[in-house]
């Protein structure tokens, strides 16, 4: 549980821009949490340079956003027991 709280909280670029994360394998990971998306979303409007350059934008990480939350809607909709009183 400590290993996914350390990497839902630190390996995003939230706090940092995403050119310092030291290898691309850690990288790739960071791409798959959504909060990685919404803080390159964020830097891009707001016009922070960033040094990506392996095919991101922000149409893509618009496209994870929405599937994320399509995906664990679908789960909670399958998973979620609904009982009345």
């Amino acid at each position: 549980m400590a290993f996914l709280r350390i990497a839902v909280v630190v390996l995003p670029p939230v706090f940092y821009p995403l050119s310092i994360v030291p290898t691309e394998e850690l990288r790739y990971l960071a791409y798959a949490i959504p909060t990685t998306h919404a803080s390159l979303i964020l830097q891009h409007t707001m016009g922070f340079p960033q040094e990506l350059g392996d095919g991101w934008s922000p149409e893509l990480g618009f496209v994870v956003i929405i599937a994320y939350i399509v995906g664990f809607a679908l789960l909670a909709e399958t998973k979620a027991i609904w009982r009345e009183n």
